[in-house]
Parts: structure tokens; sequence; C-alpha cells
């Protein structure tokens, strides 16, 4: 265990003088990404059906992915995250997507995708607790170490979910967008117009537009630009 721990902490170096969430996931991927690995996600989120409430922490992705994953709708397929939902324990992505629902075409599509950019498979870490459910998911290009550091990773990235919630804005339950919405403001943030989103989303251009207005809405501004600097600020794009 000793091991274990020992590399653990040389993980965790930085994170806890980490001024925000985001700051605490960019510290500790900047230490996973000389090690074969290709992206980040962490995130909580209600755990009913009903309330749309999320927060990313932070995410790193390869260029063009967010894009694609708007774009093919993974936000409704995504195995992992169905994988999370029901697990409390931390899980490899090929281990879920190879169970009874290994046929879903779903599945297929997004493996395909992930290979595409060059992501070979991942490991989810559940951190959940009263009234949400969290994840630090974390995919690699390779993996060539041991069970020991693969344990260190997880043991890492609890704690760094743990430091993300503490950093958390004080209005992190003010912000209530579904996926969509957000994907849209995320577009919105680089310039693009309803249209524009609308042929990305593969979505009417009325829809993209109902969308942002009710981020607009929830988010309790008056302008795009006002919703997405504030999203920004709250570390969500």
């Amino acid at each position: 265990m000793g091991g274990v721990l020992r590399q653990a902490f040389q993980l965790l170096d930085g994170v806890e003088n980490a001024a925000s969430a985001a700051d605490a996931g960019r510290v500790f991927f900047s230490k996973l990404r000389a090690l074969g690995f290709g992206a980040i996600f962490a995130r909580s989120h209600a755990i009913t059906a009903d309330d749309p409430r999320e927060y990313i922490y932070y995410r790193e992705t390869p260029k063009g992915w967010n894009d694609v994953y708007a774009q093919r709708g993974f936000a409704q397929t995504n195995f992992v995250t169905r994988g999370a939902r029901r697990r409390a324990s931390p899980f490899v992505w090929s281990s879920v997507s190879g169970l009874e629902e290994r046929h879903k075409p779903s599945d297929r599509e997004m493996w395909a995708v992930l290979h595409d950019f060059g992501l070979n498979d991942g490991i989810a870490i559940p951190s959940h607790g009263p009234g949400y459910l969290g994840v630090i998911s974390l995919a690699w290009t390779r993996f060539e170490h041991s069970e020991e550091f693969r344990r260190a990773v997880v043991l890492a990235s609890q704690f760094v979910h743990e430091r993300m919630l503490e950093l958390s804005p004080p209005d992190i339950d003010a912000i209530r967008l579904s996926p969509r919405e957000r994907d849209c403001l995320a577009f919105v943030a680089q310039g693009k117009s309803d249209w524009d989103i609308s042929q990305i989303m593969s979505i009417a251009e009325s829809t993209v537009h109902a969308h942002v207005e009710r981020a607009k809405k929830k988010l309790g501004v008056k302008t795009r630009m006002q919703a997405v600097a504030k999203l920004a600020r709250a570390g969500e794009l």
C-alpha cells in the first residue's frame, strides 16, 4: 500500500493549493497527460432524473471531440455516464460496454469515435454523495502501468473530486442547465450562430434558439454573452 500512497501523493502535488475546481483538475491532469492519458471529465449532477442540475468542474479533451460529442448526441447514450450512475466503485470503460449492452449500436458508435481520437479505453471513478452523483472519468491513449499505479490514480481522483467540491462556487445550485442547453452555450462561446449550431448538433435552428433562451433565463441574465461569462466563471466552459 505504501507504493500506492506514494504515487497518489505525487499525482496530487499542487492540488491542495489550487484556487478553483478547474485549477485542481488542470494541475491533476497535467501529470496524467505525460503518462498516456488523453482526456479528463470531472462533474457532479443531481441524483434524481427530474432534476437537471449538473456541475462540470473540469474537462480536457482532444481538439474537435466536443463538437463530435454534441453532434452525435452522445450525452444521451454515453455508456460511461450510464455505468457511473449504476456503480459506486471504479470501473474500466470497456468492462461496462462489454456487459449485456455490448451490442448497442450507440456503444459501438461511441467506441469508434473514441478510437478515431486516439482514446483506446478509460477508467471512471465515481464519487457519490448525499443528493448527487459525482465522477471523474479519465481516458488514455495508452496504459502501460501496473495495477498499483491504477489504484494510485483511483485514490488521487477521489481526493481531487472532494477538493473540487470544496472549491465550487457558492451558486452551484443556481446553475441548472440541461446537457443540450450547455452544449449550445459552449458553441455560442465559440462565436457560432444558431444556424451553425443547428448544423453541428443536427437539430432545428429554432430549437437551438429555444435552448439558449432557456439557459439565459435559468442563469438570470439578459444576453448570450452574459450567459457564457457566468458559465465560464463557474468553470463549466
